[in-house]
């Protein structure tokens, strides 16, 4: 039921938003947030996540598992940009928030390798990943070959230059991902 909500509101907005917590009302999420190398995007998917989070009130239990690691790494950064997400959510966020983090994946498919271990003890959970809308073609088709299990999208608005470009040379290669 959640999906199908979800696939006939369409991508993310504030009000479909609020119409799809009113219509399944969880009572325990997991929000995925993919890493970014890219700051501005990092924080755009931060801030949206964030807010989504903010909007399901206190009875909910919201369980976080940011992933990015490597990518920020190889630009010498001197934290991954999963932990740099955490740090968002510790400085804007809530205390009672659960906060897992994956400093190792290099790519979507291994954000998606990673969560799906964690993912297999949270059975109980609705599930929402959060992306840039750029990104949510083929990070939906490396999902569905990684985590057999249905997920909410939360899409952000904000695209770098290259971005779109990129997506589309990406997407061929997501069965070699």
């Amino acid at each position: 039921m959640n999906q199908e909500l979800v696939s006939k509101i369409g991508k993310y907005t504030e009000r479909s938003q609020e119409l799809v917590i009113k219509a399944i009302k969880p009572q325990q999420v997991v929000i995925l947030v993919l890493g970014s190398h890219d700051d501005e995007l990092l924080q755009d998917r931060m801030d949206t996540a964030i807010k989504f989070a903010k909007t399901l009130g206190g009875k909910v239990k919201i369980n976080w598992f940011l992933s990015g690691g490597t990518k920020r790494q190889m630009e010498q950064s001197s934290s991954s940009e999963a932990e740099s997400m955490r740090e968002l959510l510790y400085n804007r966020g809530n205390s009672n928030w659960k906060i897992k983090i994956d400093t190792l994946s290099k790519n979507t498919a291994e954000n998606f390798a990673h969560f799906r271990k964690y993912v297999e003890s949270e059975t109980k959970s609705t599930i929402y990943v959060v992306t840039s809308n750029f990104h949510h073609a083929r990070a939906n088709s490396i999902l569905s070959g990684i985590i057999p299990i249905p997920v909410n999208w939360i899409l952000s608005p904000k695209a770098c230059p290259s971005c779109h470009r990129d997506e589309k040379i990406h997407i061929f290669n997501v069965k070699s991902d």
